[in-house]
């Protein structure tokens, strides 16, 4: 499932929301969330994890912040691979949120 929308839409919090709903009810959720990529590190510069405290401490939830590293188009080069690999790693739901669009 993908989540697109501006900055400070409510995108982290719809998620953070949601994906709790969804390990309340036994699934496993992996958080896909794609970031503006930092100048000096090229690593993610927002690091959404931060701003899903409460998903990120559940046991049944897996949120790895990735840096667009200057692709278009709102997710990165390996967003299809590394949706593959939760696929194939056990997650039930794979939610994919979109660098700010």
């Amino acid at each position: 499932l993908g989540l697109s929308g501006p900055p400070g839409a409510g995108k982290s919090t719809f998620i953070e929301c949601f994906g709790k709903m969804l390990t309340e009810r036994k699934y496993k959720v992996s958080v896909l969330a794609v970031d503006p990529s930092s100048s000096t590190s090229g690593g993610s510069l927002l690091g959404d994890k931060t701003r899903m405290t409460e998903l990120s401490r559940d046991m049944n939830a897996y949120i790895r912040p990735s840096p667009t590293r200057g692709t278009l188009g709102g997710v990165t080069r390996t967003t299809n691979e590394a949706i593959l690999l939760c696929e194939g790693g056990g997650y039930d739901v794979v939610l994919v949120e979109t660098v700010g669009m």
